[in-house]
């Protein structure tokens, strides 16, 4: 049984490690520092006080002006790196005169690449140049389609979006807008339905910086991003079957939205200098929209041709990224040896879901637990994040290990909020290979009076366990998977003792012998600071009712004193205690 807490303060390993130059570098210091016993002084530190810490620090977001700073730069390196191209390649002209004349041929292959582009009927992709001076301008939730659709789902766009840029764009040439999407649902049922579209494919290199989904909001409530590295000939439709090893990985994610929290669909900006690279040399060449929606029954009429108009998809703002900047970046990602943390072109991102797909939740409990428990893979930085679950669900947490030991709570949000991507504190949280993040998720179920189960059925109540974590730097090696689930008891291996023998004054707290009884068990926390130790009382292995009196005592492991004393009228006969890393206390009766 779960008792309390018992590691809150746990220190951080003081090995040392070399990862590479990061974006947040020393993120996570301070925190360090209010981790350790340095700091302690009058006051024990707390994951509060840990979460005020981390929200004093600069997030990656820039003002406007700083964006816009930002990407200028960015479009002036990858400028000097195509002249630097250029001029390994062999010419008599200098960097100046290369910049006044312009890159030979450049013009003609992007002119080609754009005519390509905006032939009719390209598998579904949709180019809007820009057209307008505003700096967003989302497109509403509910609005209808002007245009007639294919009779297969095929994208369509709706009257006047070639005149209102969807992304927001203005007079940006260096972006594109990339619109998915579909007005037509063929073959719907009453109730939930869940669908798949695609394959989009892409050519052209970029970086998405932004995704803003298209979605009635009144039926559809859930839409995920699948990508696919082979490109496809088929155009996109609801009849293509996903490739399986798309949809049975965890990271095949790009991006996930649901409208819970929301009255608009929200959108969701990288910063500058990162995003999700596609097109050519990368591994992104084909996308999927996976749609969960429901229909209620006046929209399904059997008389009609088995389909019903219904605006969704997702708007994609692209970075251009010339070729040879595409190149290298693939290149130094899918290095073995290197840091990928400083790769051209920007940083790419990559997203990996952690869920729990088998749990039942009781009835009529105000709080209902899952953990999912993984071990990292490689080095990395968690960008973003982004939690799911239905109705039931409360607050989701994310703790961190190290070498055993409880780094702290480095995310905590209530799953009722807007369920889209949220950057991490700090800037971003460090990981370490080999690093174990535990994700729980909480329900409340006080108003159910069935077992709830895993699924995504919302009509039949069900639920599910969900965080999108999204991550740089992206690994194209043979291992992409960025953490790998363990089992809750091979996680988190770690003892940590007390000195022996370990004694307790008789005038500091513990009741005498005969009252303390038999000590079945004796546990240590992970910071060494406290010894559980587990009493019988007047019970014995034998006894049939309830101790009334605390059974479980917590010692200060320096001097022996009682701190709390806990767990009257739990337990019969008090048998094992353990003290797990990630700050529970785990009992047998």
């Amino acid at each position: 049984r779960r008792s309390r807490t018992c590691c809150a303060g746990s220190k951080r390993p003081t090995r040392r490690r070399e990862v590479g130059t990061s974006l947040h570098s020393g993120a996570l210091a301070r925190l360090s520092r209010l981790r350790t016993g340095r700091d302690r002084g009058a006051e024990r530190w707390a994951p509060d006080e840990e979460l005020a810490a981390m929200s004093q620090f600069a997030r990656l977001t820039s003002p406007p002006q700083r964006r816009a700073d930002a990407r200028a730069e960015e479009a002036r390196e990858d400028d000097e790196l195509l002249v630097d191209n250029y001029l390994e390649q062999g010419t008599s002209l200098n960097k100046d005169e290369i910049r006044s004349q312009g890159l030979p041929g450049l013009s003609l292959l992007v002119s080609l690449a754009l005519v390509f582009l905006v032939l009719p009927g390209l598998v579904g992709l949709l180019y809007f140049p820009a057209g307008s001076s505003e700096n967003s301008r989302p497109l509403p939730a509910d609005k209808s389609s002007k245009s007639e659709s294919d009779g297969h789902g095929s994208p369509t766009t709706a009257a006047g979006d070639s005149e209102e840029d969807v992304c927001g764009l203005g007079t940006d040439d260096s972006r594109f807008c990339l619109v998915l999407r579909t007005t037509s649902l063929p073959h719907p049922r009453q109730g939930e339905n869940l669908a798949t579209y695609g394959p989009f494919t892409v050519t052209e290199p970029g970086v998405i910086e932004s995704f803003l989904p298209l979605a009635n909001m009144t039926y559809i409530h859930h839409l995920i991003v699948f990508k696919h590295d082979k490109l496809e000939a088929r155009a996109p439709g609801f009849g293509n079957r996903v490739p399986p090893e798309i949809w049975r990985s965890p990271d095949r994610v790009i991006y996930a939205w649901a409208r819970t929290g929301q009255t608009t669909p929200l959108r969701f900006d990288t910063s500058p200098g990162t995003g999700v690279f596609v097109g050519q040399f990368t591994d992104v060449r084909g996308l999927y929209l996976n749609i969960h929606f429901e229909i209620p029954e006046e929209l399904v009429n059997p008389a009609e041709s088995g389909q019903i108009s219904l605006d969704l998809g997702i708007a994609l703002t692209i970075r251009k990224l010339a070729a040879p900047v595409a190149k290298s970046w693939h290149d130094c990602v899918a290095s073995p040896n290197g840091t990928h943390r400083s790769c051209p072109g920007g940083q790419g991102l990559a997203v990996q879901i952690l869920d729990e797909h088998t749990f039942k939740l009781k009835p009529h409990s105000p709080r209902e637990t899952v953990v999912h428990l993984c071990r990292t893979t490689q080095d990395a930085t968690i960008y973003a994040y982004r939690n799911h679950a239905h109705t039931a669900g409360r607050q989701f947490t994310t703790r961190l290990f190290r070498d055993g030991i409880d780094i702290g709570m480095v995310l905590n949000r209530s799953v009722q909020d807007a369920q889209v991507f949220y950057e991490a504190p700090a800037g971003g949280i460090e990981i370490f290979r080999g690093d174990v993040i535990r994700f729980e998720c909480n329900f409340d179920t006080s108003d159910r009076d069935y077992q709830t189960e895993v699924g995504a059925d919302l009509s039949r109540g069900q639920e599910m366990c969900n965080q999108y974590l999204m991550y740089y730097p992206i690994s194209l090696t043979k291992d992409s998977l960025f953490c790998r689930r363990i089992s809750p008891w091979l996680g988190i291996p770690h003892l940590t003792h007390a000195p022996e023998p370990f004694e307790t004054p008789q005038d500091q707290g513990l009741p005498s012998s005969a009252d303390l009884g038999q000590v079945s068990a004796t546990a240590v926390s992970s910071n060494g600071e406290t010894v559980y130790a587990f009493a019988r009382r007047h019970n014995n292995f034998l006894s049939t009712s309830l101790i009334e009196e605390p059974t479980i005592f917590a010692l200060n492991a320096s001097d022996g004193s009682v701190e709390s004393a806990f767990a009257q009228g739990t337990f019969v006969a008090p048998h094992g205690l353990y003290c797990d890393p990630a700050g529970f206390l785990w009992a047998t009766d």
